[in-house]
């Protein structure tokens, strides 16, 4: 009997201890690490030397353009221009039929000489009171009012011949001599491209610090220099569909290597060579406000939010949040919580000292 008490005895006391030796044995992994500490790798948040610049697109754009046009309809006498060749401001280029008008000018000057001539006795015979002051004013209006039919002639005569509006080049045209033309018909082209526009937008965020009379590199097919503009015009207000402000630059083109409607790579330096802070893109973590980043501090996770002004493929670019020397974790970041200890492993990147352009 007291054997058999004795083996119950030593079941009981087995069963109690399992519990204690397999949380002993087995263990949770969670708890463990929590215990222990995760191990992450780290960058040390560094001063690097950074311009800022956008880049963006754009088109060239002739300085004056337009297309000509006949104010009246009409046949066309003769067209003095050639295709693809320059022209100086006020030079003849078409000229329609207006014989009819002209016939009609000489008329009206040869009946103006002659009512001159009665205004002049009229107003020799007045001073002497031979005539009165009524019949005077009669002959006057008369000649006023050939004046002004003389003026609307030259002025119709006129409307018959196109001038070039400003120097420029005419392109090719789309009529021949003795074609019929009306109000919308298109004889040709006429563009100035002596100097050129580059026409870009930026977006609102960076519009302000953008400046007229700043500078702007560019490129286009074709040409393997790089171009440089400057800034004369901006627009006024923001594009409400994309958000972005338009500037207009003005390069020479001298040499006319330029073309309007030429799509053009736009690099545009928003500040000079200043010192910041970069760590990789990786170890910032997105947030509906901003961003955050963990740094390990006295082995714990701390949580640092972060303002961020521009990146380039690796590295982002800090402004506020952390200070030269702060250990930024850049892995783990999925498992990571504040507070949680850590064992860092810190890694190297690249030497910081030649300066390099971050866009916004």
């Amino acid at each position: 009997m007291r054997s058999i008490t004795a083996v119950l005895l030593l079941l009981l006391t087995a069963c109690t201890d399992a519990p204690e030796s397999a949380a002993d044995d087995g263990g949770d992994p969670q708890a463990a690490q929590a215990e222990n500490g995760l191990t992450v790798q780290t960058v040390k948040a560094r001063t690097t030397r950074s311009r800022e610049r956008i880049l963006t697109t754009g088109s060239v754009l002739a300085e004056e353009e337009t297309d000509l046009m006949s104010e009246v309809s009409g046949r066309i006498a003769s067209l003095n221009f050639r295709e693809g060749q320059p022209v100086k401001r006020g030079e003849l280029l078409v000229q329609l039929v207006n014989d009819d008008l002209k016939a009609e000018y000489r008329k009206a000057e040869y009946e103006m000489k002659l009512q001159e001539e009665r205004e002049e006795r009229q107003r020799k015979l007045l001073d002497i009171e031979a005539v009165s002051k009524e019949g005077y004013d009669t002959e006057l209006n008369r000649l006023n009012v050939l004046k002004a039919e003389l003026s609307l002639l030259e002025a119709q005569i006129a409307k018959t011949e196109i001038r070039a509006p400003f120097d420029g080049t005419v392109g090719l045209r789309y009529v021949s001599p003795g074609s019929m033309v009306s109000t919308d018909t298109r004889i040709a082209s006429m563009q100035k491209v002596k100097p050129v526009k580059i026409e870009f937008t930026v977006p609102e965020r960076h519009g302000r610090r953008v400046e007229v009379g700043g500078e702007i590199r560019f490129t286009t097919a074709g040409i393997r220099d790089t171009l440089t503009a400057e800034i004369y015009a901006r627009e006024p207000r923001i594009d409400a569909a994309s958000r972005a402000l338009r500037f207009r630059a003005r390069y020479p083109n001298e040499n006319e290597i330029l073309l309007p409607g030429a799509f053009v790579n736009v690099n545009l330096q928003l500040s000079d060579d200043t010192e910041v802070i970069e760590i990789p893109g990786k170890a910032v973590i997105p947030q509906i406000k901003g961003a955050k980043v963990f740094v390990a501090e006295n082995g714990k996770a701390e949580e640092r939010s972060v303002e961020l002004s521009g990146r380039d493929a690796e590295f982002v670019r800090i402004t506020s949040g952390l200070k030269p020397g702060d250990e930024v974790i850049i892995s783990g970041l999925m498992q990571i919580r504040p507070g949680m200890k850590v064992k860092t492993e810190v890694q190297e990147y690249r030497d910081a000292a030649t300066p390099k352009e971050i866009a916004p």
